[in-house]
């Protein structure tokens, strides 16, 4: 699968709606190995407004304190890598595409 092929089938995707609960989402995660059981520190910022400056604050004094960071914001402004960026970098689209396999092949 290419990256342009992933970003189709994600916008074809919310024609379908949403399911509300975490049911879902807490399967896949077993089925991953619960990879969210194995983080360090998180912290989820929510909210209106100020969520991508607060974010972006918070990275920056983590990453000063050399922490590795990870951050996931969404919406994307212009492309799907910008949700996900570790320690400054913004996602390829190949480990986009990986994840993507990874969680539905």
């Amino acid at each position: 699968m290419t990256y342009a092929e992933l970003l189709a089938r994600l916008v074809s995707a919310r024609r379908f709606g949403m399911k509300l609960g975490l049911e879902r989402m807490r399967e896949q995660l077993d089925r991953l190995g619960a990879p969210d059981r194995r983080l360090g520190t998180v912290v989820h910022v929510a909210g209106t407004n100020g969520k991508g400056s607060t974010v972006a604050m918070i990275a920056a004094l983590a990453a000063g304190a050399g922490k590795r960071v990870a951050t996931y914001t969404s919406p994307h402004l212009s492309t799907l890598r910008e949700r996900i960026v570790v320690d400054g970098q913004l996602a390829s689209e190949q480990a986009i595409v990986e994840a993507a396999q990874g969680v539905d092949p």
